[in-house]
């Protein structure tokens, strides 16, 4: 039971039903509107029902959401609700009620600070635990870190938050430390660790509310939180003249409760509300757009889009803008043309400039909408009329956004915006010694295998060994092979992965005028691609690496595979590409190229001996 007395004094009690008609009560602390109980439902919101999983065995082995009850125990349930694993909260289905959502890190944070800052405890003990005096046999261990005790017992759960101490589920399937502890999930994924995931958590004998990560197999509460109120964004003013601009709004959320109007709001002095000059764009959610007129020249103005319900207006960000006190110039971007894979041809031409010379003038482009000067652009001199410029530097098979621009003393304007694709790099193909047809790939200077090798001969015809066994594959001093896991089907769609002994072997294993790439080789493609830091993006596949596959485009048709590595034990498939040089570092240590799932470089590091790495050739001059 909830003592109003003892809750604070903003405390605003209500309810939430969730997809099964489980009634919670809910709290508002601070900003955030919380349930005061922990989840109890068996399904998602689409009605699917959650596995239920009692047996131990099936829950150590499941990889998808599950559910349970303490000890499976019905009763237990409906004191503390249900334990959840973490793909069971990951599901897209959702799990949290309409307009709810599992707390994340932020809101905990965000709840924490709150108590801290207001007065409430630095101990989360005596602030979010719910005393034993209102929660019977469903309250905390009695102990010294149940908080304050004797008479003032009552200060325990000031907060209202009313936390239970539901024990956990361990991934061996054990259940422990209902009444000890309290575990709840956050929304927080760890990008190294797929399985893993962040989590809160209270005790019995202690009084911070702490974070930690835990494996995904965990069976944990879950507390729910309120979606935000309605959301406004202000868009930034555009077109800005002498006596006009355009702005707008995109309203993210009501949170329920229909927007009935909506548009922009300004003045010359800050923070305009809709007593102020206002235009009306009609009601609900989405973006808009509202002209701005009856200006004054050369004024600074301050506007914020706002939205309207029975709740209130609420407004977006402020944004301030100054009118012209004479225009930009007005001006139209030329047709694309001469389009290769590197390079095109644009231009310009500006028509008026409003009596203010144009000092600077070109086209910008980028790989997003809306290019300006900021981004990559041509300097084709000064004054009114036509002019052409050329575009270089880009990269094969990939979209820009093309305007032209110049610039007077009032600033920069920019033409009608075109849109262009440049060519593929030059593509072909190349047999190995078994017949094997690899696609190629022309880069820059360079033609690049589009395929990792999967030979298992030399140039000569003589066999390299398929070593499979853990002890004999680390023992070896000459060239070896194998198939990640040993499995034939990942030779045949990642490549064969080798030893270092088959790189140095002088039978060489490169189809004829092909060679395995020097460290420097390597050097000049990465450089051409960016660096080192952005180059793994361009070269990675967008569909065989593991979630998030960090920028990974492929624009320069590579196709880089993620076929993992071998160290006698085999590692990393779907996350880790690592390929040979045939470039020694040290003493029986060779240079090899790193690329990984969840990041976008393409760097170098250590090869020994005995690694076993992928192999990509490279066409001699």
């Amino acid at each position: 039971v909830l003592k109003t007395d003892d809750l604070p004094k903003d405390a605003v009690v209500g309810t939430v039903t969730d997809i099964d008609g489980n009634v919670y009560r809910t709290i508002k602390i601070g900003n955030q509107t919380w349930m005061v109980e922990n989840l109890k439902t068996s399904k998602y919101n689409d009605g699917t029902e959650i596995l239920n999983v009692t047996d131990s065995a099936v829950w150590r082995k499941t990889g998808e959401g599950a559910c349970c009850d303490y000890q499976n125990s019905g009763s237990n349930s409906s004191v503390y609700g249900k334990l959840y694993n973490g793909y069971a909260v990951d599901d897209e289905r959702g799990i949290a009620p309409s307009g709810w959502h599992v707390a994340s890190s932020t809101d905990w944070t965000t709840l924490r600070n709150y108590l801290m800052l207001n007065g409430y405890s630095v101990d989360a003990t005596s602030t979010l635990k719910i005393a034993k005096s209102m929660a019977a046999t469903s309250g905390w261990i009695e102990n010294t870190g149940e908080g304050i005790v004797g008479n003032n017992l009552s200060k325990n759960n000031k907060s209202g938050f009313s936390a239970l101490p539901g024990g956990a589920r361990y991934p061996g399937g054990a259940f422990l430390y209902a009444g000890n502890f309290g575990f709840w999930w956050s929304t927080v994924n760890y990008i190294y660790e797929n399985n893993q995931a962040e989590s809160w958590g209270l005790s019995s004998i202690g009084s911070e509310l702490f974070a930690n990560g835990k494996s995904k197999s965990y069976g944990f509460s879950v507390r729910c939180v309120k979606n935000l109120a309605t959301v406004v964004i202000t868009a930034e003013p555009t077109q800005i003249t002498k006596t006009s601009a355009t702005s707008g709004g995109n309203i993210t959320n009501d949170d329920g409760v229909p927007v009935t109007a909506r548009g922009i709001c300004w003045g010359a002095v800050a923070n305009p509300t809709i007593t102020n000059l206002k235009t009306i764009n009609g009601a609900g959610m989405g973006t808009f757009t509202s002209s701005i007129t009856g200006l004054s020249e050369n004024t600074t103005y301050y506007v914020r889009a706002y939205a309207t319900n029975s709740a209130g207006t609420v407004y977006g960000e402020e944004l301030v803008f100054k009118t012209l006190s004479t225009n930009k110039p007005v001006l139209t971007t030329v047709e694309i043309s001469k389009i290769t894979n590197t390079t095109a041809t644009s231009g310009g031409n500006i028509t008026e400039d409003d009596g203010a010379a144009v000092t600077a003038r070109g086209v910008c482009w980028n790989t997003s909408t809306n290019p300006t000067i900021a981004n990559n652009k041509t300097a084709e001199g000064q004054g009114l009329g036509e002019y052409s410029s050329s575009i270089t530097g880009l990269t094969a098979n990939t979209t820009y956004y093309v305007r032209a621009y110049a610039t007077n003393r009032v600033g920069t304007s920019y033409g009608n915006e075109l849109v262009f694709k440049t060519y593929s790099s030059i593509q072909g193909t190349v047999t190995d010694v078994e017949g094997t047809v690899y696609k190629t790939i022309t880069i820059g200077s360079q033609t690049w295998m589009a395929e990792n090798l999967r030979t298992s001969r030399y140039r000569d015809n003589s066999v390299i060994p398929n070593v499979t066994v853990y002890n004999d594959w680390m023992g070896l001093t000459t060239g070896a092979w194998c198939n990640y896991n040993n499995d034939a089907a990942n030779g045949t769609k990642y490549g064969k992965l080798y030893n270092r002994y088959v790189v140095t072997d002088a039978r060489n294993i490169a189809p004829v005028g092909w060679h395995i790439p020097t460290y420097e080789e390597w050097t000049i493609l990465t450089n051409y691609l960016g660096g080192i830091l952005a180059a793994g993006g361009k070269l990675k596949n967008t569909g065989d690496w593991a979630s998030p596959n960090t920028g990974a485009t492929n624009s320069s048709g590579f196709t880089a595979l993620p076929g993992g590595y071998r160290e006698g034990s085999f590692v990393g498939i779907t996350t880790y590409g690592m390929w040979w040089t045939s470039s020694p570092h040290s003493t029986d240590v060779y240079w090899r190229i790193l690329m990984i799932s969840f990041g976008s470089e393409a760097s170098a590091s250590d090869g020994y001996g005995t690694s076993g790495l992928s192999i990509r050739c490279v066409k001699d001059n």
